[in-house]
């Protein structure tokens, strides 16, 4: 008896024996029997090939909740309630947020396949470059080695989530929308229990150095991006600095535009932050007094590597809050 000879019904439950998305995947192109009876696969079964040790999806939670976490957060701002369950899955960290994630949108194929081109297009190709000037430095043999950057994919993923969950925040920066972004509150706990580091919460993450990762790779990054976007290396018209900016925080789009090197990668998003700035420069807003960061002006330029040094000089609070709500420190 061929294995196609068996009733349709045995056919469609032969996916949840599956061990890898790999496994799935090659199932699907067999032939058109199990393509159409992989075509409509149920997100638990999506998330379960996914999270399997032999799939290798790594870092995980993380990459999987980025392909969330926009559809999460435009989710989160429509009510406060809302936003209140957000900032209890924070605090609860990343396997929180996901967990709320998927139950806001459930996994699907196409989430699989934005994933797949991020992981093998961009984040992958882009950490191997990187990796010898981000890993140990060339230093006199007499002197001690350092490591810029530990772990290169979890810090670029790490810059991606940041965009995607606080990007209400972000385009508020250069663009007019009445959408309240996230409080403060969120972003902090963001900082504190999803990009764990011992410069911000030194009694969960003793030994851990992730937004450390991120302050010593973002801002030579941000640098390599100029040149693409402007065609120039000069770094003196305030508003090319402002859309440069604004757009390395688009995050994956930005990230495949440093991949690429080339200006031709450059995604409607991104000119969607230039035609922006060029509206409000033209409405007469100084770009140079954008820059001024003073803490009062609504227009201020919203960076991450900004944020986490703000995270660090709030590191008492964050501490004592975890004191609140667990009764010690």
């Amino acid at each position: 008896m061929k294995l196609l000879d068996l009733p349709r019904e045995v056919l469609i439950i032969l996916p949840n024996y599956l061990e890898t998305l790999q496994d799935f995947h090659s199932l699907s192109l067999t032939c058109r029997t199990f393509h159409d009876v992989t075509s409509f696969p149920s997100s638990n079964l999506l998330f379960r090939l996914a999270c399997s040790p032999y799939t290798g999806l790594q870092p995980y939670p993380h990459l999987l909740l980025a392909t969330k976490a926009r559809q999460l957060v435009d989710w989160a701002v429509q009510d406060d309630s809302r936003r209140d369950e957000l900032l209890r899955a924070v605090k609860g960290g990343c396997d929180k947020v996901l967990k709320l994630g998927l139950k806001i949108s459930p996994l699907t194929v196409e989430d699989l396949r934005r994933l797949h081109w991020a992981r093998v297009d961009v984040l992958i190709p882009l950490s191997q470059e990187m990796d010898p000037i981000c890993g140990p430095a060339s230093r006199p043999k007499d002197a001690e080695e350092i490591t810029v950057c530990e772990n290169l994919i979890l810090a670029l993923t790490n810059f991606w989530l940041y965009c995607d969950m606080f990007h209400h925040r972000i385009s508020a920066s250069y663009s007019k929308s009445e959408v309240k972004p996230l409080s403060n509150e969120t972003w902090l706990a963001w900082f504190r229990w999803c990009i764990p580091d011992t410069n911000c919460n030194k009694r969960d993450c003793k030994g851990q150095y992730e937004q450390l990762d991120l302050k010593q790779i973002l801002p030579e990054m941000e640098a390599k991006l100029w040149p693409i976007l402007t065609g120039s290396q000069t770094r003196q018209d305030p508003g090319k600095m402002w859309w440069v900016r604004c757009a390395f925080h688009t995050g994956l789009p930005a990230l495949a535009v440093l991949k690429s090197k080339s200006a031709d990668a450059i995604s409607p998003e991104i000119q969607e932050v230039k035609d922006q700035i060029k509206l409000r420069i033209n409405e007469g807003v100084d770009p140079a007094v954008v820059e001024e960061e003073d803490g009062e002006n609504e227009d201020v330029w919203v960076t991450m590597v900004e944020d986490i040094n703000c995270a660090w000089f709030h590191m008492d609070e964050l501490q004592e809050e975890g004191a609140d709500e667990d009764g010690e420190i």
